[in-house]
């Protein structure tokens, strides 16, 4: 049976030790939060760690060795099992309620668990929690503006939002894990109204490339030769867009590796150099083998291509806003080619595939961002200024 340390102790420990307890709330949707903070994690070693998620984050962080405490869910709302921002939108009363139920879990949460500090990547409901608390907290996004597209009166909507956004977050400390403008990826998602307290703190990746086999090792660790490699990162995949995917690179004479982003899948099949498989559990080790990425539009997947310093095909989500943004920002850095899904087809993969292993360009500008990528580490960064604030 666990006890509670007296608040007197607990004050001394975190004056002069040079260990802290740190509550970690990530974002459940998806597991790039989760993964972002485990990245964070790594940096704290001989830290007490609390994490806090939902949905499928919370049996991916404790397969990591991680304790997690399981707060109420919050999600988008879906259309043909993709997120439908529209639909999240008006259903934002509901959510409102859930949020209330979220907050109170975490206020719970931190209240038994007493730390030091408190980190929230996505989640307002944690620095909320936090807060009430009375605990030092930082708030962890890439995202301060909307974009609602096909939403009826758009601009006021976008304006709204992020007014009220900005508005909430303007006493938080706010750290921004991408590079500095311009070499930004989610600058469009920053165009901020006021004054805030953001610091841009460097990608959050980790392994890092250098800790990694060098590329030609790697092919052969999966299987592969000494030829280019195409490795496809796709989750939410429709069988539409793995055909297009199988056909396009089955048409190039490529060896390539597409992984569909599920656990439990059974999906697996080889058409001549063409292998799909459901999960992947050495992803890294694909991203330092492969020549050419093909991925969603999430910011952390386009973090660590960018670290890798390699070119990438990038096909948002579609209703996923969020994505449109990042990928038109990853596009601006001159190291890729964005597709739509609506339009993609074998023909375009193969085209799209060709011109980024051809052209010279893109490679030397992916090189070039991951060499000014690797002065900025946003895991370690993330950690000082965690510890920072228990000290302030």
């Amino acid at each position: 049976m666990s006890r509670l340390v007296p608040p007197a102790i607990i004050i001394y420990y975190s004056k002069y030790s040079p260990f802290v307890r740190i509550y970690i709330g990530a974002c459940g949707i998806g597991l790039g939060h989760a993964g972002q903070m485990l990245c964070v994690a790594q940096e704290m070693k001989g830290d007490e760690i609390l994490f806090s998620s939902y949905n499928r984050a919370v049996a991916y962080l404790r397969k990591e060795g991680h304790e997690v405490f399981e707060s109420p869910a919050i999600g988008w709302r879906e259309t043909d099992g993709a997120p439908d921002a529209t639909l999240t939108l008006i259903g934002v009363v509901p959510s409102m309620f859930q949020s209330l139920r979220q907050i109170k879990a975490e206020v719970g949460a931190i209240r038994k668990f007493r730390p030091d500090i408190v980190l929230s990547d996505g989640r307002y409901s944690t620095i909320v929690a936090a807060r009430r608390c009375r605990v030092p907290f930082a708030l962890v996004t890439h995202q301060i503006s909307f974009r609602f597209p096909e939403m009826p009166f758009r601009g006021l909507w976008e304006r709204s939002t992020t007014r009220l956004n900005c508005i909430y977050l303007s006493d938080k400390r706010i750290l921004i894990p991408d590079m500095p403008p311009p070499d930004s990826i989610c600058s469009a998602s920053m165009r901020l109204k006021g004054e805030l307290d953001i610091e841009y703190v460097g990608f959050v990746v980790r392994p890092l490339p250098e800790a990694l086999p060098f590329p030609q090792e790697a092919k052969r660790r999966l299987g592969f030769g000494d030829g280019p490699l195409v490795y496809a990162a796709i989750s939410g995949s429709t069988t539409k867009l793995v055909e297009s995917l199988a056909g396009g690179l089955k048409k190039t004479g490529l060896d390539s590796l597409i992984v569909l982003g599920k656990p439990d899948g059974k999906d697996m099949r080889e058409d001549g150099k063409v292998k799909v498989v459901p999960w992947l559990e050495e992803r890294a080790l694909a991203l330092r083998a492969a020549d050419v990425i093909i991925t969603r539009g999430g910011h952390r997947t386009l973090s660590e291509i960018a670290m890798h310093g390699k070119p990438a095909l990038v096909v948002p989500q579609p209703s996923q806003p969020e994505q449109d943004i990042n990928a038109e920002g990853f596009e601006a850095l001159g190291s890729c080619i964005v597709l739509r899904e609506e339009t993609l087809d074998a023909s375009k993969v193969a085209s799209s595939v060709g011109k980024l292993i051809d052209d010279s360009a893109y490679r030397n500008k992916a090189k070039a961002l991951a060499g000014r990528a690797a002065k900025l580490d946003g895991a370690k960064n993330i950690a000082q200024i965690a510890r920072k604030l228990d000290r302030a």
